[in-house]
């Protein structure tokens, strides 16, 4: 559920000619902006500005899967893969045992997607 709130920034100028207002973080990690992403600006004549992320989606689909030890290896594969295939744009893989098998460690790079 999104809760309209009213948050007030102060405009600061730096340089010759540039105003930086900053973001409210929460807004920023609900719709999974990082350093460096574009927004979009559309100025409103009753004198607001209107501020929306490039994307219609909004926030970046990330998974976090925990390997489990007791199941195969097989099947945590299948479970990586099926998160992949359901586009994931990205996917922490952790483990509570310090040390992962090498043929886990070493199945990685034919998975990473491009």
């Amino acid at each position: 559920m999104i809760f309209i709130t009213k948050d007030k920034r102060k405009v600061q100028f730096t340089g010759n000619s540039t105003y930086i207002v900053s973001l409210p973080i929460k807004w920023v990690r609900d719709i999974g902006l990082e350093a460096g992403c574009t927004l979009n600006l559309t100025p409103i004549p009753n004198k607001t500005l209107l501020i929306s992320s490039n994307s219609n989606v909004h926030a970046v689909p990330r998974a976090n899967i925990e390997y489990n030890h007791s199941d195969s290896a097989e099947n945590n594969f299948r479970i990586l893969i099926s998160h992949y295939l359901a586009g994931y744009d990205s996917i922490r893989l952790t483990t509570k045992k310090v040390s992962v098998p090498m043929t886990a460690s070493s199945s990685k790079t034919p998975c990473v997607r491009k």
